[in-house]
C-alpha cells in the first residue's frame, strides 16, 4: 500500500486481488456452513463491538460492501501515480505496463527540457506513432 499526498491509500492490483479473494473465500465458507442458532454465532474479526453477534446475512452483506469498496479503490486506467522506489528513485505508474523510474537529478534534467521535448514532438508528430488507450 502507498499513501498519496491527499491522504488516500492506493492498493496495488495484487493487493486488491488478494483481499477480494480472501473475502470471496469467507463468503463461500459462510454459505457452505449452516447458520448457527440465534445468539450462538461468534462474530470473529468483524470489527463489531462485543455484543450482538453478526448473522450470516450481515456478514455476507459486509463482505460484499468491502469487495465493492476495494473495486472502487482500484487505480483507474490512465491515472498516474507516483512512488519512491526502494533505491530512492521516482517511479511513475500508469503510462504503460511498467513504471518509468528515474532518479531525482534525471527527472529535474528531463523537466528542464520540457519545451524542447514538446517542440520535438510537435515537429515530428507525423512520424510518431500513437498508442491507443484501452
Amino acid at each position: 500500500m502507498e499513501q498519496q499526498t491527499n491522504g488516500s491509500t492506493v492498493l496495488s492490483k495484487d493487493e486488491v486481488a488478494a483481499v477480494l479473494a480472501a473475502n470471496a473465500a469467507k463468503i463461500a465458507d459462510l454459505k457452505a456452513n449452516s447458520p448457527a442458532p440465534a445468539g450462538k454465532q461468534a462474530s470473529k474479526g468483524s470489527g463489531k463491538p462485543q455484543g450482538k453477534p453478526e448473522t450470516l446475512e450481515e456478514t455476507v452483506a459486509r463482505l460484499k460492501a468491502e469487495n465493492e469498496a476495494l473495486r472502487a479503490a482500484k487505480p483507474q486506467t490512465g491515472n498516474l501515480s507516483l512512488k519512491v522506489s526502494g533505491k530512492g528513485a521516482v517511479s511513475v505508474y500508469g503510462l504503460g505496463k511498467f513504471p518509468v523510474t528515474l532518479y531525482r537529478e534525471q527527472w529535474e534534467k528531463l523537466i528542464g527540457h520540457t519545451p524542447e521535448i514538446q517542440g520535438f514532438i510537435k515537429a515530428n508528430s507525423a512520424a510518431l506513432s500513437v498508442k491507443d488507450r484501452k
